[in-house]
């Protein structure tokens, strides 16, 4: 993972080796926090490059918000972990 910019509100990353599933899940998990203004992913050629996700806080610090949406991705996981687990 690369930090390509940085800023209290305002954070671009990117990300080698993921693909649309995990960003997308990220920019979801984001999205229901109130302070995020911006989230969004991109990837500049669909086979080459890597994946780059862009997030914007409108209050509060871009990387608690980020740290929060990875903590929900994670808990979300988790839980379909073990309902899956508990079905067989």
């Amino acid at each position: 993972m690369k930090i390509l910019k940085f800023e209290e509100k305002e954070i671009e990353l990117e990300i080698e080796g993921e693909d649309y599933t995990l960003l997308g899940a990220l920019r979801d998990a984001l999205y229901e926090d109130e302070d995020v203004e911006v989230a969004s992913y991109a990837k500049d050629h669909p086979y080459l490059g890597n994946m780059k996700l862009l997030v914007r806080t409108k209050n509060g610090e871009v990387i608690k918000a980020l740290e929060r949406a990875v903590k929900r991705v994670v808990d979300v996981s988790r839980e379909f972990r073990e309902k899956f687990r508990s079905s067989y």
